[in-house]
């Protein structure tokens, strides 16, 4: 049959040929699996929280409301002011309500300085830390990463005086890709409500630590694991260079831990109502990632305004109550260094200052918009 054309049979393939073929081979299989484990490791990162059953959910959120209160009472860090807090309930929908004994007993740094007279109130940074901490436990309960905060806010009704049991119930709204949007509401004993909050996160973390929270998430084994093994490492830290006694904030008060010092004005500043500050940024008031708290930046930011409505001498006289205080973030404060706080008033209105912290080349770090009332005393 000539439309059929017999091909010429080719010998058995040489030891090259074979090695050739035995190397594609593994090159192919390899990133088969190669792909894979990428795909494993970008669910985990970036993947949404494993759907568990109501069981497992609830212990989730358990879990992580017992690591984070097991943080609090161990960290030397700014967080350390709430201590004495009381994990009432968590729900795994991103919800937790706690309570805060306003002691000073407890926690000294938890209240602000008073003339004689005149009963001691929850400072504003002590405040910020509730609606920065507490929002972030119920990202936690609800299977999600942290991160870093880009604005804080919170909204008063009234001061938290001394001796009062301040509860307050936090929930996660939304958590996006990069962005979670948090709030909280602060309630007395009797029920009443007293103020509210807001957070706005970056949650954007790295890759790696996005794998390690997918992990935990998933594989309760990992997360005890990890729990331990971060809290052996800051125990280690702490012992190792004594920093308890360096760190403790049970016994001095906010404005003591703040250290906040007024500069000489100039004849400019003067005239324009501006008020500058010094601070220094050391272990008490830094984050668990070693820069300085963003609380601690709106306590310093509240102690500035509040100097800046009392020139010296007119403390005894001149009763400051701040009802609303926004934050923004714009860098991480350094640890171990002098910022300047500057204090300037809105010209729209005669309430509402404008703080900023700033280090001493004028790079701005932290912004904040501040309304404050001032009462002569009789």
């Amino acid at each position: 049959d000539l439309t059929r054309v017999r091909r010429p049979s080719r010998g058995s393939p040489t030891g090259a040929e074979q090695r050739r073929a035995m190397l594609s081979a593994a090159l192919g299989a390899s990133s088969v699996v190669g792909a894979g484990l990428l795909l494993s490791l970008r669910h985990l990162a970036d993947g949404p929280p494993p759907k568990l059953s109501v069981r497992l959910a609830k212990e989730r959120a358990e879990r992580a409301a017992v690591c984070f209160k097991a943080f609090l009472q161990k960290t030397i860090t700014f967080d350390q002011l709430l201590s004495g807090l009381q994990v009432e309930s968590v729900d795994a929908g991103g919800v937790v309500r706690v309570s805060l004994a306003v002691s000073s007993s407890s926690c000294a740094a938890l209240l602000a300085e008073r003339p004689k007279g005149q009963r001691r109130q929850l400072h504003e940074g002590a405040l910020m830390l509730l609606v920065d901490d507490v929002t972030g436990m119920a990202m936690r309960v609800a299977g999600r990463a942290g991160g870093v905060s880009i604005e804080l806010s919170f909204s008063m009704v009234r001061p938290v005086f001394a001796d009062e049991v301040l509860t307050a119930e936090a929930r996660t709204l939304r958590v996006g890709r990069t962005i979670a949007f948090l709030k909280i509401e602060f309630r007395d004993s009797s029920g009443q409500l007293v103020g509210v909050g807001s957070h706005i996160k970056h949650v954007g973390a790295p890759f790696f630590w996005r794998v390690l929270h997918g992990l935990s998430s998933r594989y309760p084994w990992f997360a005890q694991w990890m729990h331990k093994r971060h809290m052996g490492m800051l125990e280690h830290v702490i012992n190792k260079y004594n920093l308890k006694k360096v760190a403790d904030l049970s016994k001095d008060s906010m404005e003591k831990v703040l250290d906040l010092k007024r500069k000489k004005q100039d004849s400019e500043t003067s005239e324009h109502g501006v008020s500058r500050f010094e601070a220094f940024v050391y272990y008490p008031m830094l984050n668990p990632l070693g820069a300085g708290h963003g609380a601690s930046s709106a306590a310093l930011l509240a102690a500035a305004v509040r100097a800046h409505l009392c020139p010296d001498g007119s403390e005894d006289k001149i009763r400051v109550e701040i009802t609303e205080m926004s934050v923004s973030y714009l860098d991480p404060v350094p640890d171990r260094q002098a910022a300047d706080v500057i204090v300037m008033p809105l010209s729209d209105s005669s309430t509402t200052y404008l703080a900023e912290i700033r280090s001493k080349q004028g790079h701005l770090y932290v912004r904040g918009r501040v309304t404050a009332i001032a009462h002569q005393d009789s």
